[in-house]
């Protein structure tokens, strides 16, 4: 989406919000990285796997009018397999 859109708005994150999403997350990644360990994805078609199946659960919590909790947890599901997606491409020992 470019700026200009952004701009349209009526509401904006403030910057507080998002340092806050982001603080969520890394404490999301961390719980994450305790459970499962470090080790890096094996494909690029395990990344697209994971992220579908974290955006199907967001969906089904979209439809259902889930509560914020809920959407917010799935989000960040999301966005861990991403962040993990990024850090094994950066880790340079597989061949997307």
């Amino acid at each position: 989406m470019q700026r200009k859109d952004f701009q349209k708005r009526r509401h904006v994150a403030s910057r507080e919000t998002i340092d806050q999403a982001i603080a969520e997350l890394k404490t999301a990644y961390d719980r994450v990285l305790a459970q499962k360990g470090l080790a890096i994805f094996a494909s690029g078609h395990e990344v697209h796997g994971l992220i579908k199946e974290e955006l199907d659960e967001f969906f089904d919590e979209v439809k259902k009018n889930g509560s914020t909790e809920r959407k917010v947890a799935e989000l960040l599901d999301i966005a861990v397999v991403a962040l993990h997606g990024v850090a094994s491409l950066h880790s340079g020992h597989i061949d997307w």
